[in-house]
């Protein structure tokens, strides 16, 4: 009785037994350095969210004794995201809020009805910002 190994090997056009069209060669392996860089590219980008995440978390708090407030954000989106998504500015702060920049202000505004929200323009479009008095 003959093994896989002696039919695969009498017959040429077999498909290799790891399933791939060719044999499996140390040339056609990944190149390890390509995978370290992109390691690094995907660590890189994964530090720079958590870093926004944290400057925008310190941005939304506001205390509640608070009798007045102006507060300025600007992000720079990473050009792909660490989920696979690129975004644009306001779609990055709002990924980083974890919520639209509509409903952050309603929230600011429930949280303080007796004070006036202004929101700020940002003209170059990097950021959002606002006062309250």
């Amino acid at each position: 009785m003959s093994s896989l190994f002696d039919i695969l090997k009498a017959c040429p056009t077999a498909i290799p037994p790891h399933g791939r069209s060719t044999p499996f060669t140390p040339t056609t392996a990944p190149n390890l350095e390509q995978l370290q860089s992109l390691m690094t590219q995907h660590a890189d980008v994964l530090s720079k969210e958590a870093i926004d995440k944290k400057t925008t978390a310190e941005f939304s708090f506001i205390d509640k004794n608070t009798q007045s407030c102006t507060r300025t954000l600007t992000l720079t989106p990473p050009s792909v995201c660490v989920d696979g998504v690129v975004r644009s500015v306001s779609e990055y702060i709002e990924y980083c809020l974890g919520t639209s920049v509509d409903l952050f202000f309603v929230r600011i505004r429930k949280q303080f009805p007796n004070k006036t929200l202004t929101i700020l323009s940002d003209q170059s479009g990097g950021g959002i910002g606002f006062s309250l008095a």
